[in-house]
């Protein structure tokens, strides 16, 4: 059941490219180099702002990662579409079509705000606020990085994509998520769930809204509603 713990939430995260591409890529380089390198003079560090700390953003982001259920972990680092072991089955009222798949993660409020605060500074060297220090090279590194494995890729790209990971984890709870959890949070490793009606309107609200919030143009959002 989800964990009333203070300082932790039960978030509802959905198994699609557009919220675990951008949460897994945060690692490399981004936080990477947001880390301090033991041993090397404060001087050569990259300069970061003092109310940023980056050895605590990607423990943050490293608890979150470790919070997944691990057939949704999994399948954040698949190079493949492969069915993934464990992966839980979700099918409209007919229990012809599938959807894509919704765990539920117990994650502490705090690792959320770390993430949060990370994109608050990246907006800032963006927007060129001289306080931003070494973000803005950094931002470059990254999207650098990337453009090298997939199409160009802008530092506005990036920040974009910090965004879209830090939307679905800041989710607020309501009635539908409400009425998901209840349905995939028990739910054994490899289930088949066939939603009610009920259940399918919810999910259809919900995933909207994660497109909505994901989505970096009006055909990645029409893309990627024709898969889930």
């Amino acid at each position: 059941m989800s964990d009333s713990s203070p300082g932790m939430t039960t978030v509802l995260l959905p198994d699609t490219e557009s919220w675990l591409y951008p949460f897994t890529a945060l690692e490399e380089p981004l936080l990477l180099q947001l880390r301090p390198l033991p041993d090397v003079d404060p001087e050569e560090q990259w300069q970061i702002p003092p109310t940023l700390d980056g050895a605590a953003v990607y423990e943050a982001w490293s608890r979150i990662l470790g919070a997944l259920p691990t057939a949704l972990r999994e399948r954040a680092w698949a190079k493949t579409y492969d069915p993934q072991p464990g992966e839980l089955k979700l099918y409209a009222p007919d229990g012809k079509y599938e959807h894509a798949a919704l765990y539920a993660a117990t994650i502490a409020r705090a690792d959320v705000d770390q993430l949060a605060n990370l994109l608050g500074h990246l907006r800032q060297a963006l927007a060129g606020d001289p306080g931003a220090g070494d973000l803005e090279q950094i931002l470059e590194d990254t999207a650098d990085f990337r453009s090298g494995h997939l199409r160009d890729v802008s530092v506005e790209d990036v920040v974009q994509s910090v965004a879209a990971a830090v939307s679905v984890l800041q989710q607020q709870p309501d009635a539908d998520t409400g009425l998901l959890l209840a349905v995939v949070e028990p739910a054994e490793p490899g289930a088949r769930i066939v939603l009610t009606d009920e259940q399918e309107q919810a999910y259809q609200r919900v995933i909207h809204r994660f497109i909505a919030n994901t989505a970096t143009s009006n055909l990645d959002a029409a893309l990627t509603r024709y898969t889930v």
